[in-house]
């Protein structure tokens, strides 16, 4: 199996496609960021700003059932990475580090500023983790929905090589049809989970972790170490972890969860 064709299988499994089935919200907020331009979604209005990350090549559109619930609440942005929906290309390698960078400066640029709630989805919990480690006083708080976490993708290949390997191959055929930016996103895969390995901890009482009981569930051994690995990372933290009865796509399926969680952060501030 290539070298590449693995890594893309890995990420295109967290299941985080593009909600193509909803409409790109019109006009955008579009700033410039290294030359490029980043489009913003905002709605809602408040003293707490509230970021939406999204998952592994996913664009703005996947919070489409979300958005609208928080906008009541606080003042909430979604937005397209660098390479997605409406925003323009990157010249810079799709890690997780580099699409926190870039989100910072689109805020800075579109003059949103601190504290931010970040709220990631599959890989965009990656993405919030790296930002909160990076630049911890302009974080308020994590909500990590069903978050992609390094120590799974170790433990899978260890401790379960050969349904591991048969997931993977499995999904194969998903990967001509991403396109340049997921292609970009999957290449720097390795480098994402490497970035988080070195992130110091998240401060848990000012996270939240979801997690989907169903995200592998053809998959038995896999299923029960996904769930362990965010169990043990929750404990880790010392995060509150709320485990729901649902797949990987928790933003569509179950947006009130995400909702409920955000609120509990709101509330402690």
């Amino acid at each position: 199996m290539q070298w590449f064709a693995m890594l893309a299988a890995v990420a295109w499994m967290m299941g985080a496609q593009p909600a193509l089935s909803q409409p790109v919200r019109m006009p955008p907020k579009v700033v410039e960021v290294e030359g490029s331009r980043m489009a913003f979604y905002p709605a809602g209005s408040g003293t707490a700003t509230i970021i939406l990350e999204s998952g592994f090549g996913a664009d703005h559109r996947a919070w489409t059932d979300v958005q609208p619930l928080l906008a009541g609440k606080a003042r909430v942005l979604s937005y397209d990475r660098l390479g997605l929906g409406a925003s323009g290309p990157s010249k810079r390698p799709r890690s997780a580090a580099i699409a926190a960078e870039q989100l910072r400066e689109g805020l800075r640029q579109a003059g949103i500023a601190p504290p931010y709630l970040l709220v990631g989805h599959s890989y965009g919990g990656a993405i919030a983790r790296v930002f909160a480690d990076r630049w911890p006083g302009e974080v308020a708080g994590l909500v990590l929905v069903d978050p992609a976490l390094e120590d799974f993708y170790t433990r899978a290949t260890l401790e379960a090589p050969a349904a591991y390997r048969a997931l993977l191959e499995g999904q194969l055929a998903e990967d001509d049809r991403a396109g340049l930016a997921v292609q970009r996103e999957a290449l720097a895969w390795e480098t994402s989970m490497l970035q988080l390995r070195q992130t110091r901890p998240a401060e848990g009482s000012r996270t939240v972790l979801i997690s989907a009981q169903q995200m592998l569930a053809d998959v038995p051994a896999l299923q029960r170490l996904w769930l362990d690995v965010a169990t043990q990372w929750a404990k880790k933290v010392g995060a509150r972890h709320v485990v729901l009865d649902a797949g990987h796509d928790i933003p569509q399926r179950d947006p009130m969860a995400v909702v409920r969680a955000v609120e509990q952060l709101l509330g402690q501030n």
